[in-house]
């Protein structure tokens, strides 16, 4: 049985991003296998209602990288060739809103939920003496340093690695 983490609510992490994920990959892959039937708009607003759907379950923690990958899922499967970025697309700029509000929403309904079952109201706190002192850097369970550094240096160097190999790679005309 999994213990409760104060201040923690939702599906954990390790379970919701990989279903919102594979959630936007099947989307993606629709739109590659439907050739252009499904249009840019209605990729966008598929996304757009998972990532709302999936920040709605899972912990706050995950939205902002549930938000990443609908953008992601939005610029990518926009019109053919699919799978390839195209963060300076026709869809790109929109996609970072609607994509946005999406994520917002899902964690104002998130909060709303979270509000209703446990009986509390959204502006009140109610924690133990326990839960309100400072963490120490020897707490069980948290993400050492070394790991914290390597999770940035992932979120931050992959993106930039791939706009470097796009940018590298030799034009066939």
């Amino acid at each position: 049985m999994q213990k409760s983490v104060p201040g923690r609510s939702g599906l954990a992490a390790p379970l919701s991003l990989p279903a919102g994920f594979a959630a936007l990959l099947v989307l993606g892959a629709a739109a590659a296998l439907a050739g252009g039937q499904l249009p840019a708009t209605g990729v966008l607003i598929g996304a757009a209602v998972i990532v709302a759907a999936a920040c709605a379950v899972a912990e706050l923690a995950a939205a902002p990288l549930l938000a990443l990958a609908g953008w992601l899922t939005a610029v990518g499967f926009t019109g053919p060739p699919y799978g390839q970025l195209r963060p300076a697309g026709p869809q790109s700029i929109p996609a970072i809103g609607i994509i946005g509000g999406a994520a917002l929403a899902g964690i104002l309904l998130h909060l709303v939920m979270r509000s209703v079952l446990t009986g509390s109201r959204l502006g009140s706190v109610d924690r133990p003496a326990a839960a309100r002192r400072p963490r120490s850097r020897g707490l069980p369970g948290a993400i050492s340093t070394r790991r914290l550094l390597a999770g940035a240096l992932l979120l931050a160097g992959l993106p930039l690695l791939t706009l470097a190999l796009t940018a590298a790679r030799p034009t066939w005309t």
